[in-house]
């Protein structure tokens, strides 16, 4: 019998790092950091009309907030948010404060009072090989009472966005995320008649 030819694919290469790649999944994280508040939120709560209780609360307080994906289909990496229920308060205060409303954490009894929860948050980012396509969604409720005893109001929103960029690591995931979070609170307080 004569030599054996092994014959390699290019395709056997890609396949072979698809698979090498897909075992380091739990190893890859990208850490998405809080949007610190504008330099000029103080100046604007210290000019509100009207000062209410703000309190959120995630649903899921996971860190985990998403994942990367390899050509749209294969899980990557993980994508990680400090806290959501932080983002989302962060987002609460700075809406609040545009409409001439402060924000303070849940400390006195009686007074009007906005209770927020978390319950769907999530960052994703997809790599298409030429383009990536960072996405956002949010899902949050919300309850306003305007004194105790009082009947609250209620409303629900969801949000979601997604953008094509070059690239969508940290910065770019971090910029959707917060067009997500500005534009449900937003939503929020206008469903709420803030």
């Amino acid at each position: 019998m004569g030599p054996r030819l092994f014959i390699v694919s290019p395709v056997t290469p890609l396949f072979s790092a698809i698979i090498l790649l897909s075992c380091f999944v739990g190893c890859l994280s990208t850490p998405i950091a809080i949007t610190p508040q504008p330099k000029d939120f103080q100046r604007l709560t210290s000019l509100a009309r009207q000062t209410i209780s703000c309190q959120v609360e995630a649903v899921d307080e996971e860190t985990v907030v998403g994942h990367q994906y390899f050509l749209a289909a294969l899980p990557f990496g993980r994508i990680k948010s400090p806290s959501p229920q932080q983002a989302v308060l962060r987002a609460v205060e700075l809406a609040a404060a545009i409409r001439g409303t402060a924000c303070e954490p849940e400390k006195r009894k009686g007074g009007p009072r906005l209770r927020v929860a978390v319950h769907d948050f999530s960052v994703s980012g997809y790599d298409f090989l030429f383009f990536r396509r960072p996405s956002a969604s949010i899902v949050l409720e919300g309850w306003f009472e305007s004194t105790v005893g009082q009947p609250s109001r209620y409303c629900s929103v969801s949000q979601s966005s997604s953008s094509i960029r070059q690239f969508a690591f940290a910065p770019e995931l971090g910029r959707v995320l917060d067009e997500v979070l500005e534009a449900s609170a937003q939503e929020l307080l206008t469903c709420l008649r803030l």
